[in-house]
């Protein structure tokens, strides 16, 4: 239910849509324990690299086509978040391939509940609690943006990417009529 309001939410502030992977960071806004722009960066994060996973169907994506798929003026700051959460131990890297460690999906299953930890996760409760401090005091996830602009990410993405389908959709067409017209012209010169 809190996932439905928090849409909701998003829509009636934004007057945009909100992307499922959005709502996790914005429990967390909407949760009474303070949380650092740095950690709901971290969890808009991690959260792409998740969806992209289950996009793909697989437990990791390639790291450079994640970093590809975000447009060029927040790249630097999405790459730097990426070594970050490597670092953090929020992802797992192996070759060029990022996927979600387990300390990682903790912190976002965490950050989608607003209800209390339950004892039976009590260890992993105590190591999120420490990676968030961890987080909150990494320069590397100050965000760059305000944190609203942030979390309008995974939503941007989808439409960034729509935009290059269609663009690539395109390209094939112009390459045949450029070919169609050089062979036309080439016909009329020898006719001539």
């Amino acid at each position: 239910m809190q996932v439905a309001s928090d849409a909701a939410e998003g829509l009636a502030t934004t007057g945009r849509p909100v992307h499922p992977s959005q709502t996790a960071a914005m429990s967390l806004q909407n949760n009474k324990d303070p949380v650092s722009d740095n950690v709901q960066f971290a969890v808009v994060l991690a959260g792409l690299v998740r969806d992209r996973c289950k996009s793909e169907q697989a437990k990791v994506t390639l790291r450079t086509g994640l970093q590809a798929s975000v447009p060029v003026n927040e790249r630097p700051y999405v790459r730097r978040g990426l070594d970050a959460l490597i670092d953090h131990g929020v992802l797992t890297l192996s070759g060029e391939n990022i996927g979600l460690s387990r300390l990682g999906q903790v912190l976002l299953d965490q950050a989608a509940e607003t209800r209390q930890p339950t004892a039976a996760n009590h260890a992993d409760t105590a190591s999120v609690q420490v990676l968030r401090e961890a987080l909150a005091n990494d320069d590397r996830l100050e965000p760059a943006r305000p944190i609203q602009d942030i979390m309008t990410l995974p939503g941007r993405l989808e439409g960034y990417r729509d935009r290059r389908r269609e663009a690539a959709r395109r390209s094939p067409l112009l390459l045949l009529l450029l070919a169609v017209l050089l062979i036309a012209a080439v016909w009329l010169y020898r006719a001539a």
